[in-house]
This record gives structure tokens, C-alpha cells and sequence, in this order.
């Protein structure tokens, strides 16, 4: 064997680099890996966000209950119209009137947002994952707002821990309320005291830590989303809690939980009340 000829072969072998296609090669592998990266980021995240939201608004509905138990009514919502006009304050915005307005007087509004210093937690827990204020609305038609919707009564003998408010024969508590649907033609319930709606990451219809009282994020154009910005949805007549969905056609991602009676009672029984009168 030619020594010669096999160490100059070997020397062309070691300098020889990768050619362009190796290289374009490389370089496609490489923005596959990263952009599966970055979706598998981004997806981790969106996850986050909503499960933070709906533990944040899980919170909130534990706040009131807790409110309630202690008040015999449930606060209004948090209207903005503080003094000074410097944003929300998160405090409950009541009509003033009467020598005692927790009795008499009505809420400002039926839909705001959650009034976090009369409810008695921090600002943080009043905000979606997103920076937004959680909206609250409370039926106020069947005045959740007022201790004298919910008077302490006298217990009967024996005390019947399932009828609220007995004995027979006195005003019980409200037995309808505001709608909640999972889909269009899919009622969810039909008794909720209190819905509260977290508007998503696109955030539309959200009031906003703006620094005026009524600063507020853009309204949806969908149908959708549009009934979880009003106090009177139509079409159908009630809040949405769809699916999740980031169709352009019909997008939604609002996190929306209710509050009922049954809810309540259930605190109710857990801390030794007979009922939600008692």
C-alpha cells in the first residue's frame, strides 16, 4: 500500500466541512425543535393562567359565602363610583337611604365587579390571571342584597335542617335566579345567586386597573362573549360558560363560575347553621 497516498487521503477526509444542504438541514431540525418548544411553553402557560383564574375566582365565591354567613345577605357589586374617580376601590356600591340600608336600600348596579374590601380579601385575589378585574353580578331581583330577604326565624320543633327558612308558612329564601348556560341550548342552572365571569386572555369586556372608574377593555364583537358583559343577557337569556374555543369565527375564553343556594346551605351545614335564616 502507497503510505503516501493514504495520509494525504486521510487529511482531505479530516478537513472536509459540512456541505450547505447538511447545514440547511441542521438548521430546520433545530427551528422544529424550538418551535415545539415554544408551543409546548406557550400551552403550559395558557393552562396556568385559566387554572390560576378559576382558583382565584374559586376564592372569591369562598369570600362570600363566608360574608354571608356573617351578614345574612350577600354585597352588591362594586360599581366604581368611589370618590375621586381614581378606579375601582373594592368597596360594595349601595344606594344610601333609609335608617338601615343593608335592609332597605338597593345595589347602585346588579353587575360590577367583585367587591374585594367589604368581602375582606386582598385586590390580587379580585384579578383574573390576566390583570383584569373578576366581574360580579348579583341578582339583586330577588334581593340577595338585603338582610331582609333572609330574617332569623324561631326553629320548629324538630328543626328540619332541608327546608330552608321553616317553619311552613314563612317567606324562605329565593328559589329562582340568574341562568347559566354550557352551550346555547344548554341550560346549566337556572338558580344562581351570583356569577362571576373572568373575561380571558383576550380580556374583552373587562373592567381594568385604569385609573378612572369606569376604565373598561374594549366589548366583544361575538355573540358569545357580548353576554357576559351586560346584566341582562339575550339570545340566549343568560351567562355563557362554553367551552374553551380560539376559533376566529367564534372565539371564547371566559372562565365562569356560579354561586347558589345549595352552595351556601352546604357552608351553612358544615359550620353547625341550620339554614341560611338561622
Amino acid at each position: 500500500m502507497n503510505y503516501s497516498k493514504t495520509v494525504s487521503l486521510l487529511k482531505r477526509s479530516q478537513n472536509t466541512g459540512f456541505t450547505l444542504v447538511e447545514m440547511a438541514v441542521v438548521v430546520v431540525i433545530i427551528g422544529i425543535l424550538m418551535a415545539m418548544g415554544l408551543a409546548t411553553a406557550n400551552s403550559y402557560m395558557q393552562n396556568t393562567q385559566r387554572a390560576t383564574t378559576k382558583d382565584r375566582e374559586d376564592y372569591v365565591r369562598d369570600a362570600l359565602v363566608a360574608y354571608f354567613t356573617a351578614n345574612h345577605r350577600l354585597p352588591c357589586p362594586d360599581n366604581g363610583s368611589n370618590v375621586g374617580n381614581t378606579g375601582r376601590d373594592g368597596v360594595e356600591d349601595r344606594v344610601v337611604g333609609g335608617a338601615n340600608p343593608v335592609v332597605t336600600s338597593g345595589c347602585v348596579t346588579a353587575l360590577g365587579t367583585v367587591p374585594y374590601l367589604t368581602i375582606g380579601i386582598a385586590r390580587e385575589k379580585a384579578l383574573d390571571a390576566y390583570g383584569n378585574f373578576i366581574t360580579y353580578r348579583l341578582d339583586t331581583t330577588r334581593n340577595w342584597h338585603l338582610t331582609s330577604t333572609f330574617p332569623s326565624q324561631a326553629l320548629p320543633n324538630p328543626p328540619n335542617p332541608f327546608v330552608p327558612c321553616s317553619p311552613p308558612g314563612i317567606i324562605g329564601p329565593p328559589v329562582a335566579g340568574l341562568s347559566v348556560f354550557s352551550a346555547p341550548a344548554v341550560q346549566q342552572t337556572n338558580v344562581a345567586a351570583v356569577v362571576l365571569i373572568a373575561h380571558g386572555p383576550n380580556g374583552l369586556g373587562a373592567w381594568n386597573q385604569g385609573t378612572t372608574n369606569a376604565s373598561r377593555n374594549t366589548l366583544p364583537a361575538i355573540a358569545g362573549e357580548q353576554g357576559n358583559t351586560v346584566a341582562a343577557p339575550a339570545a340566549p337569556a343568560g351567562y355563557r360558560a362554553y367551552v374553551y374555543s380560539d376559533s376566529a369565527a367564534a372565539p371564547f375564553d371566559d372562565v365562569v363560575q356560579q354561586m347558589g343556594l345549595a352552595d351556601i346551605q352546604m357552608v351553612m351545614q358544615k359550620i353547625g347553621r341550620r339554614d341560611i335564616c338561622n
